[in-house]
C-alpha cells in the first residue's frame, strides 16, 4: 500500500489478476438481496468479517445455503468462530505467536523473526481455507450439498507446526530457538561481512580468516577433535563434510558438528 495510505487500483494488485469484481456496499439498501442473488447462481462464497458480522448483514452460512444447498461457504477468521477471544482484534503476528510457531524461527540466542505474512495469513489461513474448499467442492459434485468450511490463522499456523510439536514430544526438539537443522539451525555458514570483488585483496583476506562452524566450537576444542566431531555427527540420517573451528572460510561448504540426539 502506498505511503499516503490510498489503496492502489485493484487491476494493479498482483494477486486480482484476471478476475472479475464488483464492489458492494453491504450496508447500501438492496446491497444484501444483491448479493444472495449472486451466491443462488455461485460454487463458492467467501467471507472474512469477524464472526456474526455476516450473520448481522443478512448473508450468513445458513441463509446462503438454504437457498443454495450446493454451495460451499468458506470463512475465514483469526480466532475462529467461537472462544474467548472470537470477538478480539488481531493479526498475523498475533495469530503466529499465539499458537507457538514465532518462537521457533530465529537465530540462536537471537528474538523472533516474523516470517513475513505467510505462515499466519496465507498458509494457516488463506492455503488452510483454499484446501478446505476444494475437499468441499469435490464432496458437492457428487453428493450435490455443500458444506460450511470454517478456518482460523490461529489453528492452521499451529497445524503447519505439526512436526516441530512431534518433534519436541520425541525429544528431538527443544524449546530452545533454531536447536535442529530444520529450525533455523541449519548447517550453512552465514556471512555478515560485505560483498568483495573476487581477486582482490579484501577477497583474498576473507578466504583465510577463521570461519566458526555450526554450532560454533568451544575455545578449547582442538581441530582434531572438532572434526571427528563433524564426521560422526548427523543430521537427519545425512553425515555433514568434516571441518574445524577454524577451518578456512570456503565458499558454499557446510559444516555439522552436532550428533543428532538418540
Amino acid at each position: 500500500m502506498p505511503r499516503d495510505g490510498a489503496r492502489p487500483d485493484a487491476e494493479k494488485i498482483g494477486l486480482n489478476r484476471g478476475r472479475r469484481s464488483v464492489a458492494v456496499d453491504l450496508k447500501a439498501p438492496g446491497a444484501t438481496d444483491l448479493i444472495l442473488r449472486l451466491a443462488d447462481r455461485s460454487d463458492v462464497l467467501l467471507e472474512g468479517f469477524r464472526p456474526g458480522v455476516a450473520e448481522r448483514l443478512g448473508i450468513g452460512p445458513e441463509t446462503c445455503t438454504e437457498r443454495n444447498p450446493r454451495l460451499v461457504y468458506g470463512r475465514m477468521t483469526g480466532w475462529g468462530q467461537d472462544g474467548a477471544w472470537r470477538d478480539h482484534a488481531g493479526h498475523d503476528i498475533n495469530f503466529v505467536a499465539t499458537s507457538g510457531v514465532l518462537h521457533g524461527i530465529g537465530a540462536r540466542g537471537g528474538p523472533p523473526v516474523p516470517p513475513l505474512s505467510l505462515v499466519g495469513d496465507f498458509g494457516g489461513g488463506g492455503l488452510m481455507l483454499a484446501f478446505g474448499v476444494v475437499c468441499a467442492l469435490r464432496e458437492a459434485a457428487s453428493s450435490g450439498h455443500g458444506q460450511i468450511v470454517d478456518a482460523a490463522m490461529v489453528d492452521g499456523s499451529a497445524l503447519l507446526a505439526t512436526l516441530f510439536y512431534i518433534m519436541r514430544q520425541e525429544g528431538s526438539w527443544s524449546d530452545e530457538r533454531a536447536p535442529t537443522c530444520s529450525m533455523a539451525g541449519h548447517p550453512f555458514t552465514v556471512s555478515t561481512r560485505p560483498p568483495t570483488i573476487a581477486g582482490s585483496r579484501s577477497a583474498r583476506s576473507s578466504r583465510s580468516s577463521t570461519r566458526t562452524c555450526w554450532p560454533p566450537s568451544s575455545s578449547t576444542t582442538s581441530s582434531s577433535s572438532a572434526s571427528t566431531t563433524a564426521r560422526t555427527g548427523r543430521g537427519h540420517g545425512r553425515s555433514w563434510p568434516e571441518c574445524s573451528g577454524t577451518a578456512p572460510a570456503t565458499p558454499g561448504r557446510a559444516c555439522w558438528t552436532r550428533p543428532r540426539p538418540a
